[in-house]
């Protein structure tokens, strides 16, 4: 998805400066954080579907490289016994962490702009 995105015309309308580069950037980072940011994820066209698999919500650690990343560095430090502090520069992406802390049964606090 990252290099169909640098291929796009939204990336040559910014290269050309027909765009505002702050555009690409923001989608960019959307696509590295997570693809469903950028792509609705699976059950884009049917939100109100059941998702009969972890593998099938918005948001599934299992499409994300810095996810499974994540996921494993959980997993060491929780070996460890050590506290881990997540940041994310957005509550949409902090939703999805806050999933896969869930999922991972690890205990948590969260907060946010609406603490």
């Amino acid at each position: 998805l990252y290099k169909e995105y640098i291929s796009s015309k939204e990336i040559k309308g910014i290269l050309s400066g027909k765009t505002d580069a702050f555009v690409g950037l923001i989608t960019l980072r959307k696509l590295c954080n997570h693809p469903d940011l950028v792509t609705g994820g699976p059950n884009r066209d049917n939100p109100n579907a059941d998702s009969s698999t972890i593998e099938e919500e918005f948001g599934a650690p299992q499409r994300s490289g810095k996810l499974i990343v994540v996921q494993s560095l959980l997993k060491l430090w929780f070996k460890q016994n050590q506290k881990v502090l997540l940041f994310s520069q957005s509550r949409q992406m902090l939703t999805i962490l806050e999933k896969l802390v869930i999922v991972m049964g690890y205990n948590y606090l969260r907060m946010d702009g609406s603490t």
